[in-house]
């Protein structure tokens, strides 16, 4: 599974201004509040996988191992 990281962006909830984070800082650089609310950096999105399972299932298409998938489908992890 690949991972990336977001850059967390917090936006001021005291006076409006938008701005990158540093680290878990969430002091306003325009104001200097720290009454800030994350608007980017706090979710986790998963763009693919792989699934590899140790022989066919007699239900599904696999070549060598490897699930072809051409819809989403719910898997397990073991």
């Amino acid at each position: 599974m690949d991972v990336r990281c977001m850059p967390i962006v917090a936006r001021c909830r005291a006076c409006g201004h938008v701005w990158q984070a540093q680290g878990y800082r969430l002091t306003c650089p325009a104001c200097g509040e720290g009454w800030a609310e994350v608007q980017q950096g706090g979710e986790l999105q998963i763009e693919g996988y792989e699934a590899v399972f140790d022989g066919p299932s007699p239900d599904e298409p696999c070549l060598d191992g490897v699930l072809l998938c051409d819809e989403p489908r719910n898997i397990e992890a073991r």
